[in-house]
């Protein structure tokens, strides 16, 4: 949510001399809001002047693998899961990115 929300906060998650600027904005946002509260508004669409919203391949860097992540974490918290198979293009995107190569 920091990043869609307030991106210029997340600016520590890479340049780590600005990490406590973005711990400060993160913890903020916590104490703000209620757990269900936090929820809606990831499920939500990020704004309209969020950048990744009009620039196409600046949502698919940010968000490709990350969602991927996410969505495999929930589904190992389940009882009884099982791997899903994903399909070979989606499998090559999410290792093209992972290892930084152009047009990934």
């Amino acid at each position: 949510m920091l990043r869609e929300r307030r991106p210029e906060a997340s600016v520590g998650i890479l340049a780590k001399r600005l990490g406590g600027y973005t711990e400060a904005v993160r913890r903020r946002i916590l104490a703000e809001h209620e757990y269900p509260r936090l929820v809606d508004l990831v499920r939500t669409a990020p704004p309209r002047w969020a950048p990744h919203r009009f620039i196409p391949w600046l949502d698919a860097a940010m968000n490709t693998v990350e969602f991927f992540v996410h969505h495999e974490d929930l589904r190992r918290a389940q009882p009884g899961w099982m791997p899903r198979p994903i399909t070979s293009e989606y499998e090559a995107e999410l290792w093209g990115r992972l290892s930084g190569e152009p047009g990934c």
